[in-house]
């Protein structure tokens, strides 16, 4: 799994993340093609997402053979880390909304979270279609 080929793979988006398991750190990526199959292409253990194990991490991908020259929306969290070891020129870096949501949400008074989050949830998402992609 970790040493396949992903040459094959025609991917629009990237999601990266870090997640705990174990009492460890686990820094995952997610492809997702233009007809939105998702594609776990690999992962890596790691105290933090510093930029350092982030960029080796995202080199290791494009040595397997992500391909990433036609440009790649890359989907994080707010980790500076993770945002400093994005391939910049070619892709594009979005905010995951819902780690956003979680942290502005983090800010209010334990009484106002609910109805914050439940405002959040009705805002209207766009709809992505091959013309409005460019």
């Amino acid at each position: 799994f970790q040493e396949r080929s992903l040459e094959g793979y025609d991917l629009v988006a990237l999601f990266l993340d870090g997640k705990s398991f174990a009492d460890e750190e686990i820094i995952i990526a997610l492809g997702v093609t233009l007809d939105g199959q998702k594609i776990p292409l690999g992962f890596v253990q790691a105290a933090t997402e510093n930029e350092r194990v982030c960029r080796r991490f995202l080199s290791d991908l494009v040595e397997r053979g992500l391909q990433y020259e036609a440009g790649l929306l890359v989907v994080i969290d707010g980790g500076k880390g993770l945002y400093k070891s994005v391939l910049k020129g070619h892709a594009c870096v979005q905010r995951c909304q819902y780690h956003k949501r979680q942290n502005v949400v983090s800010y209010l008074p334990r009484a106002s979270r609910p109805a914050s989050v439940a405002r959040w949830r009705r805002r209207p998402r766009p709809r992505w279609t091959r013309s409005n992609q460019a």
